[in-house]
């Protein structure tokens, strides 16, 4: 993570351009990677770069690719989609959290799991990623930014395990 991405990220939320046109964008550019070497290439002119993306991208963002373009900061593109994703969670107070389990937790357990990220990291949305982990045994680990919680049986039994190989 560069400033220089967090600053086009946060320029790129400041335009107010639909989030939907952003993931067409990104979407594009994963999927068409020829079209990312040509607005790299220091062989094609910069009318041509501006050509096209006048032509492939949405029309709200033909001024931000343009300036990108002219600073040399294709490269720093995915950087910057990945920046804007989360200051725009930031912004609108959402938590990414994921739960590895091995099943999925029912709707009452995944409403208190919600719960207790709303109040601990003052949220007013969360968005749970479910991953199944059969070798967990039972229970489950959130994870949240950097920090994790393990409540798995796999988890406790090394905790056991630890204390017993100390005494």
């Amino acid at each position: 993570m560069t400033q220089t991405a967090i600053n086009y990220a946060r320029v790129l939320f400041d335009l107010a351009i639909p989030g939907d046109e952003i993931a067409q964008t990104e979407e594009l550019l994963d999927k068409e990677p020829l079209i990312l070497k040509a607005l790299k290439s220091p062989v094609v002119q910069m009318k041509e770069k501006y050509r096209v993306i006048d032509r492939i991208f949405p029309a709200e963002l033909h001024s931000f690719l343009k300036v990108i373009c002219s600073n040399d900061r294709v490269d720093d593109l995915q950087e910057i989609f990945r920046e804007y994703r989360k200051y725009v969670h930031t912004q609108n107070r959402t938590v990414d959290a994921v739960i590895e389990c091995v099943t999925p937790p029912a709707e009452a357990q995944e409403e208190k799991i919600c719960a207790f990220l709303k109040k601990k990291y003052h949220a007013k949305q969360v968005v749970l990623e479910k991953i199944g982990k059969p070798e967990l045994i039972g229970g489950f680990v959130l994870r949240v930014n950097d920090e994790e919680y393990d409540w798995s049986l796999k988890g406790r039994l090394q905790q056991l395990e630890q204390k017993l190989t100390r005494r």
